[in-house]
């Protein structure tokens, strides 16, 4: 039996949501928008059914509610800190165990779905 795959989406921008929504919902994928660090506390994602994309300039050391989450894997979009190419793993998640990706500001939605998608084969 295929374990249960929840993707949360941490964006601004609605049309980030609709098209991951579109996507992978028809495979079985939960797909849920929060608005905020405090809102995703509430549905307490488990690291090895969870991926979060976070499209944010800032930093998570600046959200003290995003602790609890710091080692969910994740897909970062448009943060200056991490200094990894677009769509490989960034050099925090070699010094923290944290699988993630990296991705430019301006992305095209299937270098978001091939990140999303190698994160939880990496957890197979």
């Amino acid at each position: 039996m295929e374990k249960a795959r929840h993707l949360f989406v941490l964006d601004d921008h609605q049309e980030t949501e609709d098209v991951l929504r579109a996507v992978l919902e028809p495979t079985g994928t939960s797909v849920t928008r929060v608005r905020n660090w405090r809102q995703l506390k509430n549905y307490e994602p488990k690291q090895e059914e969870a991926v979060l994309v976070l499209h944010s300039d800032e930093s998570l050391d600046a959200h003290p509610e995003a602790k609890s989450f710091s080692q969910i894997p994740r897909v970062i979009i448009g943060r200056a800190e991490t200094r990894a190419p677009s769509g490989t793993p960034s050099e925090e998640s070699s010094h923290t165990g944290v699988r993630e990706h990296q991705l430019e500001e301006m992305f095209e939605f299937k270098d978001l779905l091939r990140a999303i998608d190698s994160l939880w084969r990496s957890d197979s």
